[in-house]
């Protein structure tokens, strides 16, 4: 049976358990809006680091296409048929590297690019295949970048290259 009669041990007790319950559950809201606050600037920090990451790959595929030209003999493709080409030049009995291997996509995590097709049917050029709006303004080359795939890397890029999948 329950009495009617029962009071709590000590006035206001069942007062002060609502105010707790109050500041456990503001607490509570406060703590979730300041974690969900760090894991967008965690995210943002890390889509940073990879576009910058992104950017220096770019900067050693573009090196690696023009050495490749440079070093073309006369008569050749000054163009590479297959990414393959920069690691191991096919044109050359003596082994010629112009990248150290065909890099991974800081952006995708594969090493799949987007090609840039040269006139003759190689490749002067590749792109990241990431979907998304770039988060710096820079762009390669300087104009408005609208997409991760308008960020090209390639020597001698016409302004207008129609990327293909790669």
């Amino acid at each position: 049976m329950v009495n009617a009669n029962m009071r709590p041990a000590h006035p206001g007790a069942g007062r002060e358990a609502g105010f707790a319950l109050i500041w456990v559950m503001m607490l509570s809201t406060a703590l979730a809006l300041s974690t969900a606050a760090l894991l967008e600037v965690a995210a943002q920090g890390w889509r940073k680091a990879s576009e910058n990451e992104l950017l220096a790959i770019g900067a050693e595929f573009t090196r690696a296409f023009q050495r490749y030209e440079e070093a073309t003999p006369p008569g050749a493709s000054p163009y590479p048929r297959r990414l393959q080409d920069l690691v191991q030049d096919p044109r050359f009995a003596q082994p010629r590297r112009y990248l150290r291997q065909v890099y991974a996509d800081p952006l995708t995590g594969k090493a799949e690019w987007g090609l840039l097709p040269s006139p003759d049917g190689g490749i002067q050029g590749v792109y990241s295949l990431a979907r998304g709006k770039p988060l710096q303004a820079q762009s390669v080359p300087p104009n408005p970048a609208e997409t991760y795939r308008d960020w090209r890397f390639g020597y001698r890029l016409p302004p207008a290259a129609e990327p293909q999948p790669g």
